[in-house]
């Protein structure tokens, strides 16, 4: 039964197709006129010499002599046969809930991921003699300066400086200033600060050690290191001149801070009018700023020394080696440096403020310090000669043996007693 029917439905479509066509069926002949279905009217029909029905299907020739198949999907007559048939394969649907736990697997690590590249990607810039691009996952934390373009695509925590141009795209923000000779900010870039277009732009403050780093501790060890070595070379080399140094700062204190302080006055207009003069530029150039630096570490040095004198007389009660006072005067002094570095490793809440109130301290300290240094190098003449009002004189009192008592002056020998008076009665 299956076997009939497999052959008659064919049949009876094809039938169908060739009557609901309109074909001209010649009687006693095998040829038939049909429309190709989906085809316009005016166009021309289509000729068949030959029809088949078989098992394999209904298929024709036309007059032409070419093959003609018919596809029961798609209800028409297709040319060339099965040669020219063209199979679709469609791939399977996924599960749809499969392909959204994938989706929010893979936007979770997405996420992950900008979190890792924005908590590892916090770094300072300092100058730059080129372009910078920050990139858009990217955040800068501190002040940004370049020589060349910037172009902010991330977050820059701080200011902008550019000698050429600035660029914020649509997702870059800077949350301070923006100061350029052009500075272009495309819709949806953000400046939080002010927008300065300037042609030569001022140079702002910029945070020199990185957060939550050992940078200012390492440095802070480099230089304390440095002032110990200097600390005992010159108490070894010229111990006579660092003692007259210190004694001037001990006796006149205010007399040699104020000196000091013209010093630093004074200094640039010196330096000026030494560049004025053919022979000036030399000493102005050369001689001058090693002096200056020379004067600035023997100050230091005294400052030192004076503070570890007052130190080790508190503590011992008695007056050690002129070098030991040196080296502990010098970390005395430079300890609100260690001390503020050591807060400055993780700079947040409450070690944030200690660390800004120790870098406070050890300024005013080493201002007060080397500025008092100063003035006593110049009162002393870099230690040659003791200071006005400080010079140290010493009395020596030697012991000799008592003089000699002198003797008791003669007892002058008693008046003579006059006679005695006789009454007038008698005479």
């Amino acid at each position: 039964m299956y076997s009939k029917l497999k052959y008659m439905i064919p049949a009876f479509l094809a039938v169908s197709i060739i009557i609901s066509s309109a074909p001209a069926i010649l009687a006693g002949s095998t040829t038939a006129t049909m429309k190709s279905p989906g085809r316009d009217s005016s166009k021309k029909d289509t000729l068949f010499k030959e029809l088949h029905l078989s098992s394999d299907g209904v298929y024709g020739i036309d007059k032409d002599g070419k093959d003609w198949e018919y596809d029961f999907s798609r209800d028409i007559f297709v040319l060339g046969g099965p040669e020219s048939a063209r199979r679709i394969e469609i791939p399977a649907i996924p599960d749809t809930d499969s392909l959204i736990e994938e989706a929010m697997a893979l936007q979770k690590e997405k996420d992950s991921l900008r979190k890792i590249i924005y908590t590892t990607m916090r770094r300072f810039r300092g100058l730059q003699f080129g372009s910078v691009e920050v990139g858009e996952n990217e955040k800068v934390s501190g002040s940004l300066m370049a020589m060349g373009p910037i172009t902010v695509k991330g977050l820059v925590d701080g200011d902008v400086v550019s000698y050429k141009r600035i660029t914020v795209t649509s997702t870059g923000e800077i949350t301070g200033d923006a100061r350029a000779p052009e500075i272009v900010k495309m819709r949806g870039g953000i400046i939080g600060g002010e927008r300065i277009e300037t042609d030569v732009p001022d140079i702002p403050q910029i945070e020199i050690f990185q957060e939550s780093s050992y940078t200012a501790l390492i440095v802070n060890l480099i230089l304390l290191f440095i002032l110990l070595f200097c600390s005992f070379l010159a108490a070894a080399i010229v111990p006579k001149p660092l003692a007259k140094i210190r004694n001037c700062m001990e006796l006149h204190p205010v007399k040699v801070f104020f000196v000091g302080f013209a010093i630093w006055i004074l200094f640039a207009p010196a330096f000026a009018l030494l560049c004025l003069t053919i022979v000036g530029i030399p000493i102005a150039i050369f001689i001058l700023p090693l002096a200056l630096l020379l004067a600035v570490i023997l100050g230091a040095v005294a400052s030192g020394q004076l503070v570890g004198e007052k130190v080790s007389r508190h503590i011992s009660g008695n007056l050690s080696s002129s070098l030991f006072q040196a080296l502990l005067g010098g970390a005395v002094l430079y300890s609100p440096w260690v001390i503020m570095a050591l807060f400055r490793i993780t700079p947040s809440g409450a070690s944030g403020a200690f660390s800004t109130f120790f870098l406070v301290l050890a300024i005013v300290i080493w201002s007060l310090a080397i500025t008092a240094g100063l003035g006593a190098i110049l009162l002393t003449r870099f230690g040659t000669r003791e200071c006005k009002g400080s010079m140290t004189v010493t009395m020596t009192f030697e012991s000799y043996p008592p003089p000699p008592t002198p003797p008791p002056p003669p007892t002058p020998p008693p008046p003579p007693t006059p006679p005695p008076l006789k009454p007038e009665g008698d005479r």
